[in-house]
């Protein structure tokens, strides 16, 4: 990013010179996904940018607030971990649903589509995934998580994935909301 900064010259005359400024992180979030290719990158872009709008928006934000969301985020981030793992490392059906019912409420609601609704049909995408049938048959890299962002009960993150066959990352956008300390409902690509 650059700025334009005034500079005097001799005779008085005035020249705008460019002051490089280093990028804030969501900054460097919405130019990596504007280079992305994929149809969906635009809609991703504007939920993101709303979201992180909203979160910069100036409003306060209390200390307790602040430690709900970053433990929030800690409990995304370690349920992601572990069902990785159960999925794509060890192709534990029984290990994702310990990780589901350690991680999902019982009432949980999917929003993505293509996913069975309920924990249990989470459960399901996640074992079809594991033995290797569905849609992307086969090994399947991990998702790499790039930028997080928490807003009281609700956590987003992107993730980019370099899947088989495919010239450029995938990006993802996910956002779960926690309840009573689960993940109480999702909505991602």
């Amino acid at each position: 990013m650059s700025a334009a900064a005034p500079s005097c010259q001799p005779g008085g005359a005035h020249r705008a010179r460019r002051v490089q400024t280093t990028p804030k992180p969501w900054e460097l979030m919405m130019m990596r996904i504007k280079r992305a290719g994929g149809p969906g990158r635009r809609i991703l872009a504007s939920c993101l940018g709303l979201l992180l709008a909203s979160a910069a928006s100036g409003q306060a934000t209390a200390e307790p607030a602040r430690a709900t969301a970053n433990a929030n985020v800690q409990l995304v981030k370690t349920f992601l971990v572990e069902i990785r793992e159960a999925t794509f490392r060890d192709h534990d059906r029984r290990k994702i649903e310990a990780v589901a019912e350690r991680y999902i409420s019982p009432s949980y609601i999917q929003h993505s589509d293509g996913i069975k609704p309920g924990r249990d049909g989470y459960v399901e995408n996640m074992a079809t995934l594991a033995a290797g049938n569905g849609p992307m048959a086969g090994p399947m890299p991990s998702p790499q998580d790039l930028y997080w962002v928490a807003d009281g009960d609700k956590v987003v993150w992107v993730s980019s994935i370099q899947l088989p066959g495919k010239t450029a990352p995938e990006f993802m956008f996910n956002m779960m909301r926690i309840q009573n300390g689960k993940i109480a409902e999702h909505w991602g690509k």
